[in-house]
């Protein structure tokens, strides 16, 4: 999973506190945007799930997931009453998969002062 910290850094300035606090901003989100979005998806709302969509992929352009945020995008954008559910299953369990990698990634990076 690639992604980047550089914004955060900027953003923070390098202060590990402030680093780390964003950090764990994403560590607690995440997890709550991905079960909208897998409710969504077990609930058929099409509306609802190109909703969380746009969501996670609004959170995580400041960490340039661009693997997940490609995904996402084209839930929010694509997906309609005929595409075929198992390929939206798919995508939705590799964006799961995807997504909860990233987080034990960012796990990895919160500093201990």
């Amino acid at each position: 999973m690639n992604f980047s910290l550089d914004y955060i850094d900027e953003v923070t300035q390098n202060d590990s506190v402030s680093r780390n606090e964003i950090i764990q901003l994403f560590i607690d989100n995440l997890p709550e945007y991905l079960d909208e979005l897998e409710l969504s998806f077990e609930e058929k709302d099409l509306e609802g799930l190109k909703k969380s969509a746009h969501k996670l992929k609004a959170s995580l352009f400041t960490l340039k997931a661009f693997s997940i945020i490609n995904q996402l995008e084209y839930i929010e954008l694509e997906v309609n009453q005929s595409t075929p559910h198992n390929l939206v299953e798919n995508i939705v369990q590799e964006l799961a998969f995807e997504i909860k990698s990233l987080i034990d990634q960012l796990k990895s990076q919160i500093t201990i002062n």
